[in-house]
């Protein structure tokens, strides 16, 4: 139904920009819901978007919207990855070929062994995919921590890079179709410093994860703040050693670490 709908769409339009245009004017419209620094930038952006379509074209972009809803309410699945490469949209070029779901999933299984401990302990676990595609490998670790029993949506935040802008969006509409907490962030995971755009799901949002994850890296710092250098213990009758001041100091490092966030 989905391919029908999108071919439909592709007489006036070549199928890789319908696509494309289907899948940023949907993250669009989750964004604009709980984004508000970037609501008036990407409400722009929808609105020349949607000047492309004529009425009936737009009609088929909500039953293509319905359509992938209704696929992932029937199973967690890499739902848009699939479409795309059905679709053969893939660049061969640039080498992306996106992952058997099933792959994905056993990759998962593998990696999260013993996360429902560490979760157990810390509360949550973060993920961070520098490569995300479709946001299969993200579905895949949900999927695989809601079958060990641990609620992904209040448990796992991940961070999704991919440098395809396309890539992007279908990884931020079915993380969140999934309700699964994170940022999406379009840009180069190797110069992570310079990110072109960013989008934050509605769980992170409805999570208040942002507060939840500048609490952890305090915690941890102020930790690392108590920790003891094992090379200079004194012993009972020696004089406490002088304080470390230099740029080199952890104390130094970490109390830094902790007034950045």
């Amino acid at each position: 139904m989905f391919y029908r709908l999108a071919r439909q769409n592709s007489h006036r339009h070549r199928i890789f920009d319908v696509f494309g245009d289907f899948c940023e004017m949907l993250a669009i419209e989750f964004s604009q819901a709980v984004d508000l620094t970037q609501r008036e930038q990407r409400g722009a952006r929808y609105a020349a978007l949607l000047q492309k379509y004529d009425r009936s074209e737009r009609e088929r972009f909500a039953q293509m919207t319905a359509c992938l809803v209704n696929a992932l309410e029937s199973g967690m699945s890499d739902c848009l990855g699939t479409l795309f490469m059905g679709m053969d949209l893939g660049n061969a070029g640039t080498g992306q070929f996106f992952t058997p779901y099933e792959v994905s999933r056993l990759t998962a299984q593998m990696t999260l062994l013993g996360a429902d401990e560490l979760i157990a302990r810390k509360g949550f676990i973060t993920l961070s995919e520098p490569a995300c595609g479709a946001g299969g490998m993200v579905i895949a670790a949900a999927d695989t921590l809601r079958s060990m029993g641990v609620n992904y949506q209040e448990c796992m935040h991940v961070t999704a890079v991919d440098i395809d802008r396309t890539a992007c969006h279908m990884t931020y509409i079915q993380m969140s179709l999934l309700h699964i907490p994170g940022i999406v962030i379009h840009g180069n995971a190797l110069a992570p410093q310079s990110p072109w755009e960013q989008w934050v799901t509605p769980a992170h949002v409805l999570g208040r994860w942002d507060e939840r994850l500048a609490c952890a890296r305090a915690v941890e710092a102020m930790r690392a703040l108590l920790v003891d250098d094992p090379a200079h213990h004194p012993g009972a009758d020696d004089a406490p050693p002088p304080a470390k001041t230099g740029p080199d100091c952890p104390n130094r490092r970490a109390a830094t670490q902790m007034a950045l966030f």
